[in-house]
């Protein structure tokens, strides 16, 4: 009889067991699923920082290209002119072009 006993509560217990296991489930479930909505919602957040970030670096460094391309073509023009003194006949239109543009830039610099 022991046996048959134990042999019940352990149907008993196993039966309890399970419906705690199902409940435990159901909870994870919602959990995970809680859990997958918050982190679409902060790899969604994570994106477009990182675009954001991503937009001012890209800037920056268009910014700081364009500003050395300027003074690189402002330094070539000086050092153009220097060898030149001033433009021999065979480049005299090169330079007058050069010239021109170099006037066009510093405008510009003087906008800004």
């Amino acid at each position: 009889g022991r046996g048959g006993g134990r042999g019940n509560g352990g149907g008993n217990s196993s039966q309890a067991m399970s419906a705690l296991f199902n409940q435990q489930q159901e909870v994870e479930a919602t959990r995970a699923e809680h859990v997958k909505k918050l982190k679409a919602e902060k790899a969604e957040r994570v994106v477009q920082e990182a675009r954001e970030a991503e937009r001012v670096v890209r800037e920056a460094r268009e910014a700081k290209e364009s500003k050395e391309a300027r003074e690189t073509m402002a330094r070539e023009t000086v050092a153009r002119e220097k060898e030149h003194g001033g433009g021999s006949r065979s480049s005299s239109g090169l330079d007058d072009r050069e010239g021109s543009r170099k006037n066009n830039s510093n405008n510009s610099n003087s906008n800004n």
